[in-house]
């Protein structure tokens, strides 16, 4: 009976209960709230501070907590409910936990937020039957269950706005997370969600000062207000734990709180990272990305199959003895096979189920962000479906499109576009949610102001110091290893964002990696973490290009092959090619020059037979050495080395 139970559980995609007894309290848990605590539970949403809108867009384990917080506060007496809402909630050991009440409470804000934009009353839900035909117009989780409406309904009207605004925040520990680093420096780091937190125990305390010494931080609780307050922190991780621990100390050194994540096994062989978010990802999660950063120890030896796409075959790791490979999926299934001595690991890289999408204009990073109004693509259609759409402005606090807003996709074979610019006019943070009565997709994004800089003020004088202060001529060369290897090295006054191109060479080796300036313009990196990358030699080299600037301007270049000029005809076209860089890289590169110099209505780059092919557009009588000092710039700046071979 027992092994039916869970069978069914899992089928259905019930929610689990782990406590004692958990067959009887996993059944428990469908029912929702117990009937006879439905007009305490409407006494309690009355009670809470927030407008309908906070507690719609809120996370439901916030929502849980805060409902469980305020009932003991405010109603005490009312042990059944306060059942209830404990199951809801998780314990310190808990961080896994469907917040059954959350979810109801924010299924209800939604219910009556959209009642109060319709101007509709909450007494048109008493019938069943016009509730159910209302209701499904309405974007409610999927979780969203309610046993009787009886006791709910007087709560549903429009709530008093608090002025200031304000997001819910409940009394909760969020956990400690791994992610890489793909906005600043590209480190594996260690990274804590800002947070409040208090205990009751802590009111015993002497002094209100702590710390949590792994991420050098130091704050005070607010023991008027019992709270204290943590921002968002990270810290770069460099060496492999079977578990990172961070704790938070009082004044006397006390453990008052810890946070723990798992670490790195002896016999693990590999950390994976979404190459889009950062977000760590398990060997049984890579067909929720479609391209990933695979970071192995240096004796692991990688196997790649069919349908894989190697971007960048050098990313620089800051675990000691690790190096990465940025990988892309271009076919339906892939597979990736590790080994190491005798043991092995075989990663099947599988395609997930086709979602909706955004596309358009991107920013890296874990939330997305746009440079202009994206495009949403929905998957193929074998036959025609209406959805319900829903676009709201997070910023403004308002929804964009109509009520019962539906577009209708008429059956394709490929992708079909929805424009979103009709509603979406200006940058701002948006939620777009498309759902039917058997799906639901919900994505939220921003859109960020395109600046422009003139040429004139591109002017700047780029700071490189160590870490004692001292500044650093580029070209940086050293003699011994030691030292070179020891060096931290800051940038200063780059571009925010900026990507700047690192050659590190000795008399046996060089490499090419990318590192990107933080938002300020900084970059600082440790030598260290490069040191497995090339062999031991007698002397290093370290020198940084830009992709935004050119080292030399074909005026000054005197050189035979930058001078030689031959005319080429129109629809005439020339092969590039390259035996150590993908076509794809290559005409990225090469198309980034021919933008810089503004030659986009002479050249044009397209990828053929796996060579990338510059075409001549218009009659123009030095194209050829236009290709030229094209490719002789790649390889100064880049150590390209490529190939020009004639075609008509």
């Amino acid at each position: 009976m027992q092994q039916v139970i869970w069978q069914g559980v899992e089928l259905l995609g019930l929610v689990r209960s782990e406590k004692a007894n958990r067959y009887v309290s996993t059944l428990w848990l469908q029912s929702g709230i117990p009937r006879q605590s439905l007009e305490h539970f409407a006494d309690l949403i009355q009670s809470l501070d927030y407008d309908w809108w906070d507690m719609a867009h809120a996370d439901p384990v916030d929502l849980a907590q805060l409902l469980c917080d305020v009932c003991e506060q405010k109603f005490p007496q009312r042990g059944k409910l306060q059942t209830f809402l404990k199951s809801s909630c998780p314990e310190d050991h808990e961080e896994d936990i469907d917040p059954i009440s959350g979810n109801l409470l924010q299924g209800l804000a939604t219910v009556a937020h959209e009642l109060e934009r319709r101007g509709e009353s909450p007494e048109c839900l008493q019938d069943e039957n016009q509730r159910n035909r209302i209701l499904q117009h309405y974007s409610l989780p999927s979780t969203f269950f309610l046993r009787s409406w009886d006791s709910l309904i007087r709560v549903l009207t429009p709530r008093p706005k608090p002025s200031p605004q304000r997001s819910i925040v409940s009394f909760r520990k969020k956990p400690l997370s791994l992610r890489l680093d793909l906005e600043d420096t590209f480190d594996i780091q260690l990274a804590l969600p800002a947070q409040q937190v208090y205990r009751k125990d802590w009111k015993t305390l002497q002094a209100g000062y702590c710390q949590i010494p792994e991420a050098q931080w130091e704050g005070d609780i607010d023991f008027g207000r019992r709270t204290l307050e943590i921002p968002e922190l990270h810290q770069t991780v460099t060496e492999a734990t079977d578990q990172w621990t961070w704790q938070l100390r009082s004044h006397n050194q006390q453990v008052l709180w810890e946070w723990h994540h798992d670490g790195l096994q002896p016999d693990q062989l590999c950390l994976i990272f979404d190459a889009e978010t950062g977000d760590v990802r398990s060997p049984q999660q890579l067909a929720l990305s479609s391209e990933i950063i695979l970071f192995t120890p240096e004796s692991v030896q990688r196997q790649y199959s069919d349908g894989l796409e190697i971007i960048d075959n050098f990313v620089p790791c800051s675990l000691s003895g690790w190096r990465g490979h940025w990988l892309q999926r271009t076919g339906v299934n892939a597979s990736i096979q590790l080994t190491q001595g005798h043991q092995k690991q075989a990663l099947s890289w599988l395609t997930a189920p086709q979602q909706p999408q955004l596309q358009g204009a991107k920013l890296k990073g874990r939330q997305p962000t746009f440079l202009d109004t994206p495009t949403l693509w929905y998957p193929p259609l074998p036959i025609g479906k209406t959805l319900n759409l829903l676009i709201e402005d997070m910023d403004q606090r308002e929804i964009l499109t109509e009520p019962n807003q539906q577009i209708s996709l008429p059956p394709q074979s490929g992708w079909l576009a929805v424009d979103l610019s009709p509603w979406i006019t200006q940058p701002g943070t948006y939620s777009v949610r498309l759902w039917t009565t058997a799906s639901n997709w919900c994505t939220k994004f921003s859109i960020k102001q395109i600046f422009q800089l003139q040429k004139d003020n591109l002017s700047r004088s780029i700071e490189v110091k160590n870490q004692q202060g001292i500044s650093i001529e580029f070209p940086y060369h050293s003699q011994g290893s030691h030292d070179f290897w020891l060096s931290t090295l800051t940038f200063r006054n780059l571009w925010p964002l900026e990507e700047r191109q690192f050659l590190l060479s000795n008399t046996k080796q060089e490499i090419v990696f990318t590192k990107n300036a933080s938002s300020s313009g900084d970059m600082q990196f440790d030598l260290a973490c490069l040191r497995d990358s090339v062999p031991e030699g007698d002397g290093y080299t370290l020198d940084y290009f830009s992709l935004s600037q050119e080292r030399e301007e074909k005026a000054g270049d005197t050189s035979d092959e930058a001078q030689e000029a031959n005319p080429i005809e129109k629809n005439q076209y020339y092969l590039v090619r390259s035996k150590e860089h993908k076509a794809r890289f290559v005409r990225q590169m090469i198309e980034h020059k021919i933008n810089f110099r503004n030659w986009e209505k002479f050249l044009k780059c397209a990828i053929q037979c796996g060579d990338v092919s510059i075409k001549c557009e218009a009659s123009k009588s030095d194209c050829l050495s236009d290709i030229k000092w094209i490719c002789l710039s790649l390889k100064k700046e880049l150590g390209m080395q490529l190939q020009i071979i004639s075609q008509n």
